[in-house]
């Protein structure tokens, strides 16, 4: 039997489903440990020691903090300003990387921060987003059913690049749904309806000082 998407996919425009397999419950993210991202960069010309035009390279392990936070976390430490090739999940364990952007920056050999620890691994020419070639991601998904079936034919399915490019929840979040809907809108190039979307839509969970304001 055809397998109809639920109407949080549908809202968002996910209208088809790239395998065949039936829905299946599960969870997803009970803590950190079950989401994990390893960043793949082209890292090129790394050498251990400083020398001119050559910038401090860490790999960041975090866990419980966004992209940004922890870039600033970093900059302090070093005493410059950092170059990252991608953002990436705050509930998640993160491996990616951070250069300095100046050689006058500090190289020391780790770094602790609130919610991350980091190693350097060489200098080498400051990070730009063109080193990123993709993430690889390990998820454990909590079930009494069985997947493996499925979960093959998705694997399959990406094997043979059978996969729609969706922008999907982790784009468009879940809460409320005015982000897919003001997305849709621009998509459509009916920019005053994305406009009202954003600025006036209410919010699930807001207080009513903010639905007066909106």
């Amino acid at each position: 039997a055809k397998t109809e998407p639920p109407p949080t996919d549908t809202e968002s425009g996910l209208l088809a489903y790239s395998t065949r397999g039936a829905r299946h419950n599960g969870r997803l993210r009970t803590s950190f440990q079950d989401f994990r991202v390893q960043e793949l960069i082209a890292l090129k010309d790394v050498v251990q020691e400083r020398a001119p035009g050559l910038v401090p390279l860490y790999e960041v392990t975090k866990a419980g903090v966004d992209t940004p936070h922890m870039a600033r976390e970093i900059a302090a430490l070093i005493r410059g300003e950092v170059n990252f090739a991608g953002l990436k999940d705050k509930n998640a364990t993160v491996v990616q990387y951070v250069s300095a952007r100046s050689t006058r920056a500090d190289a020391p050999a780790e770094l602790k921060g609130s919610r991350f620890e980091a190693r350097r691994v060489g200098f080498s020419r400051p990070l730009n987003r063109g080193m990123l070639k993709g993430n690889r991601f390990r998820i454990l998904v909590e079930t009494s059913e069985d997947i493996g079936a499925d979960v093959e034919a998705c694997f399959e399915a990406c094997r043979e690049r059978r996969v729609a490019n969706f922008f999907g929840y982790q784009r468009f979040g879940l809460r409320g749904g005015v982000n897919r809907k003001a997305g849709k809108a621009i998509v459509e190039k009916d920019f005053a309806q994305a406009t009202g979307l954003i600025l006036a839509e209410p919010r699930e969970g807001e207080g009513e000082d903010a639905k007066e304001a909106r």
